[in-house]
């Protein structure tokens, strides 16, 4: 099974999908459901489209989590599932490869402290904290129920809490850029490039601004 992270607007920004003859799951593809109708090997999880007859799994939100629900065992399909969120552990983000970044962070890696963000962040007025903190852990995969709804709320900047999160987005992809920079010796300027200007939040602005101060210091003291 082959697993691969391309990117799309932003250089690191993966789109990530799973290739075997038996799966397709793509970012893009916001309709489709993660079956599980056989014995849990990731060669057999396959993505069917939702029907109100089909007997795919399904997550729906209970209040405090994700109640999963299937023809088959749950436990199975929970499992399943979460095997398959282990590859998110494993994909290594495009963008730092193809920068010859050696050991590069992985997609959970970067919605971890994503995530991490939308905890310390201060409190402001209307955002949700709690709703930042899970469209940061889904928006880089597309699944059901309240998870589709997250990752579409993401994608569409529908919401203050995802207007939220895409500055996190940016502002951990070019803090991530500057640990590179200083650990591999590199000038990473396309990362600080195509997040000029494209934030929207005021955090995400004053946290930006703060990286990039670091950055310019940081290069002005380089030695020629």
């Amino acid at each position: 099974m082959a697993i691969n992270a391309s990117s799309s607007s932003s250089p690191c920004r993966p789109c990530f999908y799973v290739k075997s003859p038996h799966l397709l799951f793509h970012r893009a593809s916001s309709k489709k459901l993660v079956s599980f109708n056989n014995p849990p090997r990731l060669a057999s999880v396959r993505c069917q489209a939702l029907s109100s007859d089909s007997g795919d799994l399904s997550l729906s939100s209970n209040g405090r989590g994700f109640k999963v629900q299937s023809s088959s065992s749950s436990s199975s399909s929970a499992i399943d599932f979460l095997t398959l969120c282990h590859r998110l552990k494993t994909t290594k983000r495009k963008g730092w490869i193809n920068h010859g970044i050696k050991g590069p962070e992985s997609i959970a890696d970067h919605m971890y402290r994503m995530a991490l963000m939308a905890l310390v962040a201060k409190d402001l007025p209307g955002v949700d904290r709690e709703r930042c903190i899970k469209i940061a852990i889904v928006h880089d995969i597309a699944e059901a129920e309240e998870i589709k709804e997250l990752w579409a709320e993401y994608e569409n900047n529908s919401s203050v809490e995802a207007n939220l999160v895409k500055d996190f987005d940016k502002v951990e992809m070019i803090l991530q850029a500057l640990e590179y920079e200083i650990e591999h010796g590199k000038v990473l300027d396309e990362f600080f490039l195509s997040t000029a200007g494209k934030f929207q939040t005021e955090i995400g602005k004053n946290w930006a601004a703060e990286i990039n101060k670091r950055r310019s210091s940081r290069l002005a003291n380089r030695p020629n």
